[in-house]
């Protein structure tokens, strides 16, 4: 049981750290799509630049969603031992 709090303890970590990758990529694409909407003001270099930040974000965002399966994956398996 011990094994399992732990375990759950660390999935609301990993689910609050989720929650912020959502946040900074939503944010992220909102500026990135707010600059395409209006190219002439944004230029093509922020473009770029927004666009490689959105994608660095995404990539966080799917490594704390592989973080949270890793740990759910753990929590089934303690629970499928008792």
């Amino acid at each position: 049981m011990k094994e399992y709090q732990a375990l759950a303890r660390e999935f609301n970590l990993a689910q609050e750290k989720r929650n912020k990758a959502v946040e900074d990529y939503n944010q992220a694409a909102d500026q990135f799509n707010a600059a395409v909407s209006n190219p002439f003001n944004a230029g093509l270099v922020n473009l770029q630049g927004l666009n490689e930040i959105a994608k660095a974000k995404k990539v966080v965002l799917d490594a704390r969603g592989s973080d949270l399966d890793d740990i759910t994956a753990r929590m089934k398996a303690v629970l499928s031992e008792k």
